[in-house]
């Protein structure tokens, strides 16, 4: 099999260090001159053959898979030529589904989705879950390769979204859908499509946990702020992260044969959020301030 990895971001080390001992044909395509990045990719292996993005149409045409980096959209003209040649094009975190067996999580959504993931994952465990969370958030998603958990929680973006093929979460969730990288997408409808590319795999009937409109016959559970909890001991400020804690906590009662209000109770009282949504800081001089960069 030949595969060639499109960009040496996080991902694609990532999908590129798994892919080291396979007996499979690996080149690796990259912006600027091979000279100026080639320690990085022979560092992983010195197998791996070397392309610039120049060169790189005979790479891709006779490639089984391209793995793409988020950040490399796919109407770049090549990536085009190849996939109309038969060549398939997806995204690092199709390959990493396609090559592990932990069933997914999967969040997207323009705001709110690492805290909803972190929460998520968090839940779980303290329900006594084995749990990988990555994708766009801390650990590329392909790390999870050759290991065992009970659950991934995956957060998504939108540019991970256009390029999967058989990514079929157990439960996804669509925080929300409002204008952003408009310098990528045609429209707000295109860029919608992508995210809404989390769901297209679910077999009927399995959940939706969502903060907008969908066309699907999933069943769909529309986030609410949480209620019948307490919420006088949470760390967290913003009546949005009520939405947050109501995503966690169906995911827990939809997956948990354990699940009490109590455990989770607990876990609103002792979680933190992730650094830099709205984190407090300190007080002084009666203001209290927080760092929501």
């Amino acid at each position: 099999m030949k595969i060639v990895v499109y960009g040496l971001g996080v991902s694609a080390l990532a999908a590129l260090k798994s892919l080291k001992n396979k007996a499979t044909n690996v080149s690796v395509v990259n912006t600027g001159p091979v000279d100026d990045w080639k320690h990085v990719a022979l560092s992983i292996s010195s197998d791996f053959k070397l392309y610039s993005e120049e060169d790189s149409l005979t790479a891709f045409l006779q490639a089984d898979y391209i793995i793409l980096s988020p950040g490399i959209p796919r109407s770049i003209n090549y990536l085009e030529e190849a996939h109309k040649a038969g060549v398939k094009v997806i995204s690092e975190v199709e390959y990493a589904f396609m090559n592990s067996d932990v069933p997914v999580i999967a969040i997207t959504g323009s705001n709110g989705k690492t805290t909803t993931s972190t929460m998520i994952a968090d839940s779980l465990k303290a329900f006594g879950k084995n749990v990988f969370l990555g994708g766009n958030i801390g650990h590329a998603y392909s790390e999870i390769i050759g290991s065992s958990f009970d659950f991934a929680v995956i957060e998504l973006s939108s540019f991970q979204l256009e390029s999967i093929v058989t990514l079929k979460p157990l439960i996804s969730i669509i925080t929300n859908i409002t204008p952003n990288h408009m310098e990528r997408y045609k429209s707000l409808e295109d860029y919608s499509e992508a995210k809404k590319n989390i769901y297209k795999n679910q077999d009927k009937g399995s959940v939706v946990i969502t903060g907008v409109e969908l066309d699907t016959d999933l069943k769909q559970i529309k986030i609410t702020p949480l209620k019948d909890f307490d919420f006088k001991k949470s760390k967290l400020v913003g009546e949005h992260n009520k939405l947050n804690f109501f995503c966690a906590n169906e995911v827990c009662k939809n997956i948990c044969s354990n699940y009490s209000a109590d455990v989770f109770q607990h876990f609103i009282n002792s979680f933190k959020a992730p650094k830099y949504r709205l984190e407090f800081k300190g007080e002084s001089a009666g203001k209290e301030f927080y760092n929501d960069s």
